[in-house]
């Protein structure tokens, strides 16, 4: 018997074996009745083995079409009623390899929201937002520059054929203000689809250690998509033109370069008065403002704002600012707000965490606004925003009957200026101000309640009996349309002087009345701010009926202006007013 043996051949090139995504994940799975079409439930995410993948996700089960997706975003399509919609979503990568998630998405009556939810709900939109900051290990081109000009040549590089396709690391090896002498570009980058960088690329342009390098031309970044500066000084100043025309940095799309702007300024140093302390007020200029209808994300983070015309300004749809500090600073404006800006905007979430402000400036001959924090009026068409403020601590000095200065025309806070859709949670804040409005609420044009926590308001020092009838929490329900009924804004246990609320639309609850007016005005030792903080009748100086006093260390390091602030406001009533700011910096 002959044996036959038999070899099998195996294929030395066999197909690749590619994998579904998993892990498909939703950010937010809670809405509110009061949830408008357009509006923003949660983010969507997955995991996808395979490199290189594009995972795009629909709605396979959606009970009454009351849901949608864009991009990554579940949003709201239909109105809503209490109860539980179980909605399963899809996700489909580069091979047609598919993962079904079900998720239950639980509509809560807007009356049964609470101060919680509502932070929660704001938050929400920020959990994907930025997370991919600071991920990248590894780089597939690092360069280092030793002027702007080089720089330029850098960035340039990156981005050719308008799509960044590598990790690049650029680092900045030098100190003080490099120019040259024209606008810094970074353009055409294109449109993401998941995830933080394009087509697997970004842009992370940072000073060497050691170093202080600044920019003392423009940054134009045009369809800007995960670029990350870390370290790096802007330093433009105004030059002789009006100097709240005139931007630092702006972040821009246009019809060439449409894709929406994702990034994140790092431990940057903004400014004139830091850069260039011997130029007059007239030489600021703003710092960064997202323009031509460029809704775009924007994360500042440790930074310093120090002689500028207006914080960041502009169309921003996610705006995060953490842990910075704003020093000799005209407007604040630290939300979706520009005073030239009349673009309609959009639905905007603000995070605005753990900030110190102090030392402002305002020059009462070239400016007559003072807004902290103004999200927008129906006149310029900014519509639509949810803002979570929360562990800051301002001193609004060098305004008010300072130096002649006969005050702000705007006042100091002016939240939800006339906006709609608009929903604000402020808690554990201290803010001590000298201009001749307090603290505004405008009202919104739906349901969204709006609350106060923890918070003291605090007039400053120097105030004519002229400006002490604005000393309030001011309540405006004078929109177009008329705005609802009933209650839409709470404050509860905060420190303030008085409401003005002819609507009857705020509720008040667990306060301390703090009244600053001249002692002539307010018969009640006990109302006055000698009696609510700890250290107020050594603290607080009465000349003439007037109050005053002096934050020491106003110009210090933040710890001890933070310190010096606490030392003036700490409340004798523990719960009532801002909690002890000390540990938060």
């Amino acid at each position: 018997m002959t044996t036959r043996w038999f070899r099998k051949r195996l294929n030395p090139n066999p197909p690749p074996s590619f994998q579904a995504p998993t892990n498909v994940a939703l950010t937010n799975t809670g809405v509110l009745t009061s949830a408008v079409v357009g509006d923003v439930v949660g983010l969507i995410s997955s995991v996808d083995a395979d490199a290189g993948d594009t995972v795009t996700y629909t709605l396979q089960s959606n009970p009454g079409s009351k849901f949608s997706i864009t991009g990554t975003q579940l949003k709201v399509a239909a109105s809503l009623s209490a109860g539980t919609i179980t909605i399963t979503i899809r996700a489909t990568d580069s091979h047609a390899l598919t993962t079904d998630q079900n998720f239950d998405i639980v509509v809560t009556s807007a009356a049964a929201q609470t101060i919680d939810t509502a932070e929660a709900e704001i938050l929400a939109a920020f959990t994907n937002a930025f997370s991919g900051w600071g991920a990248v290990s590894a780089w597939d081109t690092t360069t280092t520059v030793t002027t702007a000009a080089e720089l330029q040549t850098a960035i340039t590089a990156a981005t050719t054929s308008g799509n960044v396709t590598k990790k690049t690391k650029i680092i900045c090896d030098w100190d003080g203000i490099s120019s040259t002498g024209a606008d810094i570009f970074i353009k055409g980058l294109s449109a993401r689809t998941d995830g933080l960088y394009d087509n697997g690329g970004a842009l992370y342009i940072v000073a060497n250690t050691g170093r202080t390098p600044a920019l003392g031309d423009q940054v134009r970044n045009l369809s800007i998509r995960g670029v990350h500066w870390k370290g790096i000084g802007f330093a433009r100043r105004a030059n002789g033109a009006r100097q709240d025309l005139v931007y630092q940095v702006t972040l821009e799309n246009n019809t060439t370069f449409p894709a929406l702007p994702v990034v994140m300024f790092e431990a940057c140093i903004w400014g004139v008065g830091y850069w260039l302390p011997a130029q007059p007020v007239t030489e600021w200029c703003k710092s960064c403002k997202v323009t031509n209808d460029a809704p775009a994300d924007v994360y500042f983070k440790d930074c310093v704002f120090n002689g500028v015309y207006d914080g960041p300004t502009g169309a921003v749809r996610l705006l995060r600012i953490y842990n910075c500090d704003f020093r000799q600073v005209i407007n604040i404006c630290s939300s979706n707000l520009s005073h030239t800006l009349k673009s309609p905007n959009y639905i905007s979430y603000n995070w605005i965490e753990r900030n110190t402000y102090r030392d402002h400036y305002l020059d009462a001959t070239s400016v007559t606004h003072s807004d902290m924090f103004q999200t927008g009026a129906t006149a310029d068409h900014h519509l639509g925003y949810r803002n979570l403020y929360r562990k800051n601590i301002e001193h609004q000095s060098h305004i008010g009957d300072v130096a002649g200065n006969t005050g702000s025309t705007q006042g100091w806070f002016n939240s939800n200026y006339m906006s709609a859709d608009n929903q604000f949670v402020c808690r554990d804040n201290l803010m001590c101000y000298t201009s001749i409005s307090g603290f505004t609420w405008f009202s919104p044009l739906n349901t969204r309640q709006s609350y106060c926590d923890r918070t003291t308001f605090m007039r400053a020092g120097a105030i004519s009996a002229s400006k002490d009838t604005n000393q309030k929490i001011s309540v405006d329900d004078t929109s177009t349309p008329a705005p609802p009924a009933g209650v839409w804004l709470t404050i509860t246990n905060s420190i303030y002087a008085a409401i003005s609320d002819t609507g009857g639309h705020a509720s008040a609850t667990g306060g301390v009345i703090c009244d600053a007016r001249n002692t002539s005005t307010v018969t009640d030792a006990s109302q006055r701010p000698e009696a609510i903080f700890t250290n107020g009748a050594s603290n607080f100086v009465r000349t003439a009926g007037k109050l005053s006093y002096t934050v020491a260390n106003e110009t210090g390091t933040r710890a001890q202006f933070v310190a010096a602030m606490w030392a003036l406001f700490q409340p004798v009533t523990s719960g009532k007013g801002c909690p002890d700011p000390t540990g938060w910096f």
